[in-house]
């Protein structure tokens, strides 16, 4: 499969992280951004950290992104699977940066229509400090511990 379009949901220090990351990594791929607060989405765009926002999502429609990276809370990302599953693109990969497993993973299981797919994961990485502004492309760096 190839990736032509990532969505980072949830536009924080995980999240932009891992979109700068996937910039550096992925440079022809256009990352899109979607996050619960207008605030975050707008410094990510101004910052360079994602080239659009995901109208769809957005607007109740089915997003293009052939992948979905969902950064929230555990509690977030179930919601949006719960509400937002049918959103995601027939094929596309769906994976998480939530620490608690089980839960999402069920979430996951009983609310994406059958041809996406899920990989549960969780970046073994973090920080005191929050937010995009301290985000930067080898937080979530190659070689490092992700559990899956």
């Amino acid at each position: 499969m190839k990736v032509r379009r990532i969505t980072v949901v949830g536009c924080g220090l995980i999240g932009a992280s891992f979109a700068l990351a996937s910039r550096r990594c992925l440079p022809d791929v256009r990352i899109a951004g979607w996050d619960s607060s207008s605030m975050a989405l707008n410094r990510a765009l101004e910052r360079g950290i994602i080239d659009e926002l995901d109208e769809a999502i957005a607007g109740e429609q089915v997003s293009a992104s052939d992948l979905i990276y969902l950064a929230m809370p555990v509690g977030e990302i179930r919601s949006f699977l719960q509400k937002r599953g049918a959103q995601v693109a027939g094929g596309a990969i769906v994976t998480d940066a939530g620490s608690i497993k089980s839960a999402v993973c069920e979430t996951a299981l009983n609310y994406l229509p059958e041809d996406r797919f899920f990989v549960g994961g969780h970046p073994v990485a973090g920080s005191h400090l929050t937010g995009l502004e301290h985000s930067r492309a080898n937080f979530l760096r190659q070689g490092a511990v992700c559990v899956d």
